[in-house]
């Protein structure tokens, strides 16, 4: 996805306004699978009611953070989520 995480999230958004709501949840776990600091994904899932998913994604991804995702972070909101915690 041209993007990476920053063009799912878009895609999802847009898909959302179209009232396609179950493409735009597998666009916005995808662009938490792309980039794990992509908080606005994670606030639409969870606001969505799929927050177990959400959760579950970001979960997977703790172990494989690096120092290489603060150098390279979308442009993604990057702000904390306010929809649902999930305790890190």
């Amino acid at each position: 996805m041209p993007g990476g995480a920053a063009g799912h999230y878009l895609l999802a958004t847009v898909l959302l306004k179209s009232s396609q709501e179950p493409q735009a949840v597998r666009h916005l776990c995808a662009a938490l699978e792309a980039d794990p600091f992509c908080w606005s994904a994670y606030e639409q899932l969870c606001a969505l009611g799929h927050a177990e998913e959400a959760a579950r994604l970001l979960d997977g991804a703790r172990c494989g953070f690096s120092r290489t995702h603060y150098a390279h972070a979308s442009p993604c909101v990057l702000t904390p989520p306010r929809a649902c915690l999930v305790p890190l």
